[in-house]
């Protein structure tokens, strides 16, 4: 593994792998599942251990991180979930890692693999999406934009994982988009941050949710093709943003679940006279997987864009 970079999680085996507990296997919800007369739905969504979330569902590892000339950058506790939708019930399946005060007194990794000046506190493994086995595609599109676009990409680190000692494959260390990302790249307070995510509160206090709802009705039920109200909506969003955004995944084709689902947006809770602490909703890229990029077979099937 020369040239390398190399990560290695170190954790008790029931964490992944006991039919009760474990994160990375069908389990105990997927026979419940069958027992109840099951399986009517696609595999990919069938119940199962991998499929559950929050905080119930993270277990702790200790994160071991070797750089290309093999030598220790860090050595910390994180809280490791699933990641992902269908690729969940894909392998290998990525994975989610969280640095907590709770598991070693660190807030945050206390390193910096992305070649940038902060440390961050949410990372993920990924394992490609639905295309795990080129794992290109989000990687390809984030190259191409990146620095161009008036638009938000995650960094993309080529690495090594190892679980246990045994080898997991290949996979990409990305960036996750949090008050900490927002923070560095716009220069916005970090406590000062609302994320949304597929219509849920991501980043934010209880109730803020509302001010992503409140922009989308106004602009659902007003004709924006009277400046006025165009004018308006400009002052909610940052328009150029927006139309990068749009711009960018149709061009791809981005197929299936968006624009109804994998979106994300953010803003700045106060309004201050600075460049991204306006108050307007700003839109995020990611998930680029289930995109044509050139491969036209069932396209025919997705032509409403």
């Amino acid at each position: 593994y020369d040239g390398c970079k190399i990560i290695s999680l170190i954790t008790n085996p029931d964490n992944f792998f006991d039919s009760e507990y474990g994160i990375y296997v069908t389990g105990n919800i997927f026979e419940e599942y069958t027992k109840s007369g099951g399986m009517g739905d696609s595999w990919s969504w069938w119940p199962a251990n991998y499929r559950m979330q929050g905080a119930e569902w993270e277990r702790v590892a200790f994160l071991h991180f070797f750089d290309e000339k093999g030598e220790l950058i860090l050595s910390q506790e994180s809280g490791i979930r699933i990641h992902g939708g269908v690729s969940r019930g894909m392998l290998p399946k990525s994975l989610n890692m969280y640095s907590r005060r709770e598991y070693d007194g660190n807030e945050k990794f206390e390193f910096e693999p992305f070649d940038t000046q902060y440390n961050p506190k949410r990372m993920t493994l990924a394992n490609g999406g639905n295309q795990t086995i080129t794992q290109f595609n989000d990687f390809m599109m984030t190259e191409r934009i990146a620095d161009i676009l008036n638009l938000a990409t995650l960094s993309h680190v080529p690495c090594v994982l190892f679980i246990n000692g045994e080898y997991w494959g290949c996979y990409w260390l990305n960036e996750k988009y949090d008050e900490i990302y927002l923070s560095y790249y716009y220069d916005v307070n970090e406590d000062n941050v609302i994320i949304m995510k597929n219509n849920r509160l991501e980043e934010g206090e209880e109730g803020e949710e509302t001010l992503y709802y409140e922009m989308e009705n106004y602009i659902i039920n007003h004709d924006m093709t009277i400046d006025e109200y165009y004018r308006r909506a400009c002052e909610m969003i940052d328009i150029e943003n927006y139309i990068d955004y749009h711009a960018v995944l149709v061009y791809i084709a981005r197929q299936e679940d968006w624009p109804f689902s994998n979106w994300a947006a953010w803003r700045t809770r106060d309004v201050r006279n600075e460049q991204y602490s306006d108050g307007r909703w700003r839109w995020l890229l990611f998930d680029c997987n289930s995109s044509s990029m050139g491969n036209t077979e069932g396209l025919q099937e997705h032509n409403t864009l």
